[in-house]
């Protein structure tokens, strides 16, 4: 039920109520009981229309605390590449996956793979961190260094 619906109930309640207080002295008691019993109804339905606008009132601030929620995250949300960053209470927070929060809204906490390289365990996507060069590098300088030689890095 709806909020006319409810304010339809509410005022046939009273106007069934003033016609019981103006004219119930000339009824006889079945036509009395009957009125009442209309209005005992009507208070039912009015009843049941206030739960389910009660009910429809609570899923709409569930919604909207949910809303606010995502709008304050996406707020404290940055992108640096290629990677997001959060913040919370004043320290950055991540690194979350980049193709989880463009595809799917989600933030989803990557997993270091070390030298440089982070995945994600949802999407399974790897991402070059910014000191991966560096350990790239000294990779390729490894396995250029002469066989048996001592290496200097």
């Amino acid at each position: 039920m709806d909020v006319a619906s409810a304010l339809a109930a509410v005022t046939g309640m009273i106007d069934a109520g003033k016609l019981l207080r103006d004219t119930g002295k000339a009824w006889g008691e079945a036509e009395l009981k009957l009125k009442i019993a209309d209005l005992v109804d009507r208070m039912h339905e009015t009843q049941d229309a206030m739960r389910d606008l009660s009910d429809a009132i609570r899923e709409r601030d569930a919604e909207i605390a949910r809303l606010k929620r995502e709008a304050e995250e996406r707020a404290a949300t940055t992108y640096e590449a290629p990677f997001y960053w959060a913040a919370r209470d004043g320290q950055r927070d991540g690194p979350f996956c980049q193709r989880c929060h463009d595809a799917d809204g989600k933030r989803c906490r990557l997993i270091d793979g070390g030298r440089g390289r982070w995945n994600c365990a949802v999407c399974s996507t790897g991402f070059d961190g910014p000191d991966r060069a560096a350990y790239k590098a000294r990779e390729d300088a490894m396995l250029r260094a002469p066989l048996g030689g001592p290496f200097v890095g």
